[in-house]
């Protein structure tokens, strides 16, 4: 199995985690779109938006994109041309966020090959985490940008 859901009578809820802060805002450092997902409390998702504006589905309405859970994963990468154009090297390990309902806890990622699932562990306990049930989106930041993510 690829990620782990509560039920959703049970929601993981991150409050007594060792290292949790608030996470209201997730500010990517993605210069070439200024993405970032910001917390709707009455509805408990993070609405996405990207060149200043709410990223919305033409498809379903035009209702905004919006995610239960946020993974972040720091990676290396490989530059291939003046454009930007890159491949993040996402298999092995790294550090990484897991976010969900207002609030963050550091992870650790893991990815053993090409056909392997990625594996997420509380960074303090080393348990396999457990996600919220709805939408997930993941997010690879280059390592040369990772300290100017924004998790407030």
């Amino acid at each position: 199995a690829h990620y782990q859901f509560a039920n959703e009578e049970n929601p993981v809820d991150l409050t007594d985690c060792a290292d949790v802060t608030d996470a209201t805002l997730v500010d990517l450092p993605f210069p070439h779109n200024g993405s970032y997902l910001e917390y709707d409390e009455d509805e408990q998702v993070y609405d996405y938006f990207e060149y200043g504006e709410a990223h919305v589905d033409p498809g379903n309405d035009n209702a905004q994109l919006c995610f239960k859970n946020v993974l972040i994963q720091k990676c290396t990468f490989e530059e291939y041309d003046e454009h930007g154009y890159c491949i993040f090297n996402c298999i092995g390990s790294g550090e990484g966020y897991y976010v969900t309902n207002g609030k963050a806890i550091k992870v650790q990622w893991e990815k053993n090959d090409m056909n392997s699932v990625t594996h997420y562990y509380n960074a303090q306990t080393k348990e396999e985490i457990t996600l919220n049930t709805g939408k997930t989106y993941v997010a690879f930041v280059p390592d040369d940008n990772w300290e100017s993510l924004v998790i407030e």
